[in-house]
């Protein structure tokens, strides 16, 4: 009996000590334009399979943008995601991420002139 008692004890005692492996399942992406250093903060969810747009940040005119703005998915082949948005303007924009090589790539589709390409590299906290 007292083997028993002694084996409980060391087995949860293990729970505590032995570190696991944690997998963030939401991570903050930073992005910066290659176009004026245009800055794009996104919240990803690979649970939900989500991309939240938080906010954006002009340099240029040191302009801060709060978004707030869902990303619809075209297609979750994680690491690399297919998303679209026509939230902010009411105009469609375009992204894929790649969360392996940390980059975005976008366009902005406008009524009245050519799309707008971006490219971004990325950092993830």
């Amino acid at each position: 009996m007292k083997m028993r008692k002694y084996f409980f004890f060391v087995v949860i005692s293990l729970l505590f000590i032995i570190p696991f492996p944690v997998h963030s399942e939401s991570f903050i992406l930073t992005c910066i334009s290659n176009k004026e250093n245009f800055t794009k903060t996104y919240e990803v969810n690979t649970h939900s399979k989500t991309i939240l747009h938080l906010s954006s940040f002009d340099p240029l005119n040191d302009q801060r943008y709060r978004v707030n703005n869902f990303y619809e998915t075209i297609k979750w082949n994680y690491p690399i995601v297919y998303a679209f948005t026509d939230k902010t303007s009411r105009l469609p924009s375009f992204a894929v991420f790649n969360f392996d090589k940390l980059t975005a790539s976008t366009s902005g589709h406008y009524e009245d002139y050519e799309p707008y390409p971006q490219f971004f590299k990325c950092s993830r906290s």
